[in-house]
């Protein structure tokens, strides 16, 4: 929990959140037990003072609990705080916030919630 502020938030996608040390542990901790290897790759960092945008594309594969072996990749958004030490922690980890699917669902979102539909279609040039 070393590289995550005391009240930051960790989003996986499955639309419940983790907020602060102990929820983050825990929602972490079934990813843990897979043993898995995370790779990243064409690593983006955009910082601005104290607040840094981290953007990566990933692999991740592990073990699942029937024993087979498994592969995802994405893409990754995190926001990082520099500490008064010089270090930098997490304030948000959105493992998946770049993938195009994950993109699409959270624009779909947050339409609907500010008119109440989806009236326009969201094009993503890749």
């Amino acid at each position: 929990m070393a590289m995550y502020e005391e009240d930051a938030c960790f989003d996986d996608g499955s639309g419940n959140p983790a907020h602060g040390h102990k929820q983050i542990r825990d929602a972490l901790a079934a990813l843990i037990e897979q043993k898995p290897t995370l790779d990243c790759h064409e690593f983006d960092v955009v910082e601005n003072g104290n607040l840094a945008v981290l953007r990566a594309r990933w692999i991740y594969t592990g073990t699942g609990a029937d024993g087979e072996h498994f592969e995802t990749r994405g893409r990754s958004i995190e926001i990082v705080r520099r500490q008064s030490n010089g270090s930098w922690k997490f304030v948000i980890d959105l493992p998946s916030g770049a993938s195009e699917l994950q993109l699409m669902g959270r624009l779909r979102t947050v339409r609907q919630r500010m008119t109440g539909s989806v009236r326009h279609p969201v094009v993503l040039a890749g």
